[in-house]
């Protein structure tokens, strides 16, 4: 029998996860999971999964589903929505091998874009789920960059794993008299947002990497269950801090930042090796650090990452436009209300999303 449904992360969160249970561990992975998805929840954003089943196998495609900008809603229509996957990794996952049954589930997902008006699609694949071809024949997968990942099993010590210049960081780091702790403390939280946001600030960063009071607030309880923050102090002030999502066989390094004007040799180095220890006490398998900030050879986050790496992933994206005259009509709009950043934004697939930095 088939059997299609649509949940809503806030409202079947219970079910959903139900769902993603009968796939197994290792596609139990927190960017799949409700909890992540809402934290990008908005008045115009809901959180959805998708789930195509034909008896025991499955096929699941968890997702944001946004309103078009009010703005271009005369051009598109009320209703004309498209879809992307949460800050992150994602994709459809399956619990089968058989290309005919993909095949099915992506016909299915197709007649219900049609029927939800989706203008177009922007998909993260998941690197450890080589997951890149689960939307064929509808998304040829795109190879964007490269991603480093920190294995945990086995007995030998994590730190012998990092580079030289790696494991010499440590070093100086535990010379300095700084200290790491996991907190979920309120005050503790702000202070790393406030350092997170002062980072993003600094290095002139896309406003992508800006999240808004109430994402932050929603992340802030999620440090109560899968989420983890550390921070570094010194002398009692927060110096530095990182959280880390953990799900399934994995934990994810997530958002990172350091104070500038305080700044203590080593302290990523160090937070990345503590929560890497943590995470494989609690029978996690792998650290995943994710990529550079392009897609570079030479990227430098790609190559501090690569020092603390065991292995090296690829990160695959996909487009679809699913309605070609309304897609093309805002884009254009888009661009003549948007002249003075469309070269620099113009190329990308739901480019009418771009906001300014704050």
């Amino acid at each position: 029998m088939t059997d299609v449904e649509i949940f809503d992360s806030k409202r079947d969160a219970t079910d959903w996860n139900s769902l993603l249970d009968r796939l197994g561990r290792r596609l139990q992975d927190i960017y799949l999971k409700p909890e992540y998805g809402a934290l990008y929840c908005s008045k115009n954003t809901e959180s959805k999964l998708f789930a195509y089943q034909e008896g025991i196998v499955i096929w699941v495609y968890s997702f944001l589903l946004r309103g078009l900008p009010a703005t271009y809603r005369e051009i598109a229509g009320s209703d004309a929505r498209d879809i992307e996957t949460p800050y992150g990794y994602g994709g459809p996952v399956t619990n089968s091998e058989d290309p005919a049954f993909v095949e099915r589930a992506n016909s299915a997902f197709q007649k219900w874009c049609n029927e939800w008006g989706i203008v177009a699609e922007f998909v993260r694949f998941h690197p450890l789920l080589d997951n890149q071809e689960a939307r064929r024949p509808y998304i040829d997968p795109l190879l964007d960059r490269g991603t480093v990942s920190l294995g945990l099993a086995g007995d030998a010590p994590i730190i012998s794993r990092f580079d030289g210049n790696a494991r010499n960081m440590v070093r100086r780091f535990e010379q300095e008299g700084a200290t790491i702790e996991e907190t979920d403390l309120s005050e503790d939280f702000d202070r790393f947002v406030e350092i997170y946001k002062e980072t993003m600030h600094r290095v002139s960063a896309d406003a992508f990497y800006y999240f808004d009071l109430d994402h932050f607030d929603r992340l802030r309880r999620m440090t109560l269950g899968p989420a983890k923050l550390y921070v570094v102090k010194l002398d009692g002030r927060i110096t530095a801090g990182a959280i880390f999502l953990m799900g399934g066989e994995w934990m994810h390094y997530h958002l990172s930042a350091t104070d500038p004007d305080h700044r203590v040799p080593g302290a990523t180095n160090a937070v990345i090796l503590c929560a890497a220890e943590i995470g494989r006490t609690k029978g996690l398998k792998r650290l995943h650090l994710g990529g550079g900030n392009s897609n570079a050879e030479d990227d430098p986050l790609f190559r501090f990452k690569r020092r603390m790496g065991t292995d090296t992933h690829d990160f695959w994206i996909g487009r679809r436009i699913h309605n070609e005259e309304v897609y093309r009509a805002v884009c254009n709009e888009w661009r003549r209300d948007n002249a003075d950043v469309a070269h620099t934004y113009g190329g990308r697939l739901l480019c009418y999303h771009y906001r300014r930095n704050p």
